[in-house]
C-alpha cells in the first residue's frame, strides 16, 4: 500500500491570524510543499482559498489562531473525531480573559506564545498538560528592527509625537478627555469604528488601527503609551513604550477582571492565574499619562523594555519548535493512517464505539472516551474482532456499567447485531 499523507492547512480568519500563521506556514512548507493556506472571511492574494479543500481531507491537521471561529466554523464541515486542530496564538497580551479560557482544549496540540502561558495552561488544566507546548509568539520580530516608514509621512504628525495606542473597550468619552495637541496620535482598535464623528479633537489625530498604517505610525513614533494590548508588548521591543492601567477608561464589560486594575487590589497588575506582578514603576494611570502627554517628565515611570518583563511576556517566534511539532503529529497521524486496510474504517470504528456506549452505558461516548477508544482500534497490534472485544469488557466492567440495571450479557447479542459489517472485515 502506497504511504498516505496527512493533509496539513492553515486557516485565518482574521488578518490578526494570518500575520501569526504565515511565518509558521512557510517553514513547514519547505518540508511539506502540499501544506495548504486558506482564509475565511477577507481574501489576500498568497492564500489559498480553495475551501473545499477540506471537504475532500481525509484526516486533516488543521492549524489556526482563533480557537472559537476556528470550532464554530468547523462543526459545520466536519465531524470532531476526523481532524486533528492545532492552535498558535495571534495575541501575545496575557490579561484578557480568554487568553486563559476552556476554549484552549478545544485544541488537540496548542504552541504557547512564552513560557508563561504554557505554565499557566499547565496550571490550570493539569489533566491536559501534554497539549500545551512552547512555540513562541509569531509576531515577536515585527517590531524588533523598525525602520522609520517615510512613504506614509501624509498621515503623520511634522514633529517628534507620541502615539497613544488603545484596545477594545476604550469609553468613547474617555478618548475624548485625553489631551488634545499636535504631537499625539491615538491609536484605536478597529471596533472604535463607531465612536462619534467628526471627533472633537482639533489637534490630535485619532487613526483606527489597521495593518495599511500601523507600523508607519508606530516606526516614526518618538515615545508609545499603551494599555495591556498585545500590540504594545509588541511594540515595546524596539520603541520606548509606556503602559497604561486604569480602570476608568474602559467600559463596564471590559474583557479584563476588575482587580487586575484595582490599585487597591492584592492582584493588581497580576497576570490571571500566575504569580507573575508587572511592577508598579512601569505602569502610568490617566492622570499621569496626561501629565507625560503635556509635556511633563515621567521622572518614576520606567518604560517597558527598560527590563526582562518584555522576556516574560512575549518569547521571540521559535519557528522550528511549531514546524517540527506540526509535521511530527503529520506523520503519527500518517502512520496510523498505514495500519487502516479498510477504507472506511474510520467511519466504522466510530460508529462501533457509539453503538457499545449506548447498549452497554446507556448514553453518547465523551469525545475522550470515542479518542481513547478509536486510537486503541486505530494502534492495536490485534485484529479487529480482538480489539472490539477488548473495548466491550473494558466498558462493561467499568464502575459506570456496574451501577446500570442492563448487563453486559444482556447487550451482548444487541452488540453484535448492530456492529458495522465493515468493521469486522477489517
Amino acid at each position: 500500500m502506497s504511504k498516505q499523507h496527512a493533509e496539513i492547512c492553515f486557516v485565518a480568519f482574521e488578518e490578526k491570524d494570518l500575520m501569526s500563521l504565515l511565518p509558521i506556514y512557510n517553514s513547514v512548507r519547505i518540508h511539506r510543499p502540499d501544506a495548504r493556506l486558506f482564509t475565511i472571511g477577507f481574501d489576500r492574494g498568497y492564500a489559498d482559498s480553495a475551501l473545499s479543500f477540506l471537504f475532500g481531507a481525509t484526516f486533516p491537521i488543521i492549524i489556526a489562531a482563533s480557537p472559537g471561529s476556528v470550532t464554530n466554523w468547523l462543526e459545520i464541515i466536519r465531524p470532531r473525531w476526523s481532524y486533528h486542530l492545532i492552535g498558535i496564538e495571534h495575541g501575545v497580551s496575557p490579561f484578557k480573559k480568554f487568553t486563559y479560557s476552556d476554549a484552549f482544549l478545544c485544541y488537540d496540540d496548542y504552541f504557547a506564545p512564552s513560557i508563561l502561558w504554557k505554565e499557566r495552561l499547565e496550571r490550570l488544566y493539569p489533566s491536559r498538560s501534554t497539549r500545551f507546548h512552547l512555540g513562541g509568539y509569531p509576531k515577536a520580530n515585527q517590531f524588533i528592527c523598525l525602520v522609520p516608514d517615510e512613504a506614509r509621512k501624509d498621515i503623520l504628525p511634522p514633529i517628534p509625537y507620541d502615539v497613544v495606542v488603545f484596545s477594545w473597550g476604550l469609553k468613547e468619552e474617555a478618548l475624548f478627555s485625553l489631551p488634545d495637541r499636535d504631537n499625539v496620535i491615538y491609536l484605536l482598535h478597529p471596533a472604535q469604528v463607531e465612536f462619534s464623528r467628526p471627533y472633537p479633537f482639533k489637534r490630535s489625530r485619532v487613526i483606527i488601527s489597521s495593518l495599511e498604517n500601523t507600523t508607519s505610525i508606530l516606526s516614526n513614533a518618538d515615545r508609545v503609551f499603551g494599555d495591556i494590548s498585545s500590540m504594545t508588548f509588541e511594540i515595546s521591543q524596539s520603541k520606548k513604550t509606556y503602559l497604561i492601567i486604569d480602570r476608568s477608561l474602559y467600559i463596564e464589560d471590559y474583557d479584563i477582571d476588575d482587580s487586575i486594575m484595582d490599585p487597591a487590589s492584592d492582584r493588581f497588575a497580576y497576570v490571571p492565574e500566575t504569580d507573575f506582578k508587572i511592577d508598579s514603576t512601569f505602569i502610568l494611570d490617566k492622570a499621569l499619562l496626561i501629565a507625560a502627554l503635556h509635556g511633563d517628565p515621567l521622572i518614576n515611570t520606567r518604560p517597558l523594555n527598560d527590563n526582562f518583563l518584555i522576556e516574560t511576556i512575549i518569547c521571540p517566534m521559535q519557528e522550528d519548535l511549531c514546524t517540527k511539532g506540526i509535521l511530527s503529529i503529520a506523520e503519527g497521524r500518517e502512520r496510523i493512517m498505514a495500519e487502516e486496510k479498510a477504507p472506511h474504517h474510520q467511519e466504522a470504528a466510530i460508529e462501533f464505539i457509539q453503538h457499545a456506549y449506548r447498549l452497554i452505558l446507556g448514553r453518547e461516548p465523551d469525545l475522550d472516551g470515542l479518542r481513547h477508544y478509536l486510537t486503541k482500534l486505530n494502534t492495536s497490534s490485534s485484529s479487529a474482532l480482538s480489539g472490539g472485544l477488548e473495548i466491550l469488557l473494558e466498558l462493561a466492567q467499568s464502575d459506570e456499567a456496574m451501577q446500570r440495571p442492563v448487563t453486559f450479557r444482556d447487550a451482548w447479542p444487541k452488540l453484535m447485531i448492530g456492529t458495522d459489517p465493515r468493521y469486522e472485515t477489517r
